[in-house]
């Protein structure tokens, strides 16, 4: 995963600035990747938030993208601690 290492540089850039022990949150948005075991990788890696962004849609797969933002937003906050934003 490309993330990883950018989180990694994240890392480890605050680091060598003296800035590691102060608040710092990493948000990413997973293009089309909208299922729990993505939401897996990305908190793995370091990632505390991740914005969903729904393609272009019919009004019932808007419907569904928002309770399956929800649905992942549950799954988020129980497994890992992070934010998912719908």
């Amino acid at each position: 995963m490309q993330t990883s290492r950018y989180v990694q540089q994240l890392t480890e850039l605050r680091r060598d600035f003296g800035r590691a022990s102060e608040p710092f949150e990493i948000t990413v948005v997973p293009h089309n990747q909208h299922a729990p075991e993505v939401i897996d990788a990305f908190a793995e890696v370091g990632v505390d938030r991740l914005v969903l962004v729904p393609p272009t849609m019919t009004d019932d797969d808007t419907e569904n993208t928002i309770a399956l933002g929800a649905r992942l937003n549950s799954y988020a906050r129980t497994s890992h601690q992070t934010t998912v934003a719908p």
